[in-house]
């Protein structure tokens, strides 16, 4: 998007230095009015997109999830995520979102997990059902239903080699699936 803006600044220095450059006396005066109407169209778009992308970081700042943010904007969450992410951040580590799984006493059990690859929660939202990984404050995943909620979930954690905790709609943890890290494995 910033290369579009640049372009569209670019342009509009261009037609000003154009503009500037006719002869009064011999140009049609009302030729050039559309353009700049165009080119004062073109500044109040550079204004309005820094205007929102400065209330797309505030509303960030207060805790609005990408999914409200998309929604008020009328597009994906993707969208609004690729398109509103302060580059200075993109490309820092996500820490705050996680926090680490203390081992249980024993040494194995629920509590013990590889660092990286924490469990994965599909749990009840306001606005459907998401997947979150253990101890994780934000939803990896939003989905309208369980069944896609579940579905995505039961990939990630295959994916990973982690449990699948499926919980019920008052939160309560109605289901349990490992692929490859069971605490309480078959006997025989």
């Amino acid at each position: 998007m910033r290369h579009a803006d640049e372009e569209v600044e670019r342009a509009s220095r261009r037609f000003e230095q154009l503009a500037d450059a006719l002869d009064p006396a011999t140009a049609e005066v009302d030729r050039i009015d559309d353009l700049r109407q165009v080119a004062a169209a073109a500044h109040a778009l550079r204004s309005n997109e820094t205007r929102l992308r400065e209330t797309v970081e505030a509303a960030r700042a207060k805790g609005r999830s990408w999914n409200q943010i998309a929604l008020a904007l009328g597009v994906t969450r993707q969208a609004a995520r690729q398109r509103y992410t302060n580059k200075a951040q993109a490309g820092s580590p996500r820490t705050e979102m996680m926090s680490p799984v203390a081992p249980s006493p024993e040494g194995a059990g629920r509590g013990t997990v590889m660092a990286d690859k924490k469990n994965i929660h599909t749990v009840p939202t306001e606005d459907g059902w998401a997947n979150r990984r253990e101890g994780g404050k934000r939803a990896s995943t939003t989905h309208a239903t369980k069944a896609e909620a579940q579905a995505a979930g039961r990939a990630a954690a295959k994916k990973d080699g982690v449990e699948h905790l499926i919980h019920k709609k008052d939160g309560t943890i109605g289901d349990r699936n490992s692929y490859g890290n069971d605490p309480h494995p078959p006997k025989g």
